[in-house]
């Protein structure tokens, strides 16, 4: 089960079911159940493909910091694959579409203009 961390607005649960899982992390309703590989919003999944899911993890774990796009960069692409700078906006879209109500005006996933992104608990 996955619910909202009680330590704010973000936080990593570690409470144990009954398999002894844990790593749960939350912003808001948003919950990422890294040991079942599941995304949440409230009770119902999203379905991510792996990187909308890596680039989820990056930023749930910057806790309300931004995000540059030269870190995003580095946490995705390590080996330096990248065909286009516009790689990130284009994961970035797709990810809102999936996780915001409203992507044209999105209150999760916000652009920080000239430094990068920053995922909000709204």
């Amino acid at each position: 089960m996955i619910t909202k961390a009680s330590t704010g607005v973000f936080g990593i649960k570690n409470q144990h079911d009954s398999a002894g899982e844990e790593g749960v992390y939350c912003a808001g309703d948003l919950c990422i159940d890294m040991i079942a590989h599941q995304v949440n919003i409230g009770t119902n999944e999203v379905n991510l493909t792996l990187k909308e899911y890596e680039l989820l993890m990056v930023l749930i774990r910057a806790k309300n910091r931004v995000i540059t796009r030269a870190q995003l960069l580095r946490e995705l692409w390590r080996a330096g694959h990248l065909e286009s700078d516009r790689t990130i906006n284009v994961h970035i879209c797709r990810l809102r579409k999936k996780i915001e109500s409203d992507p044209e005006h999105p209150k999760r996933l916000l652009l920080v203009r000239g430094v990068g992104y920053k995922l909000t608990g709204n």
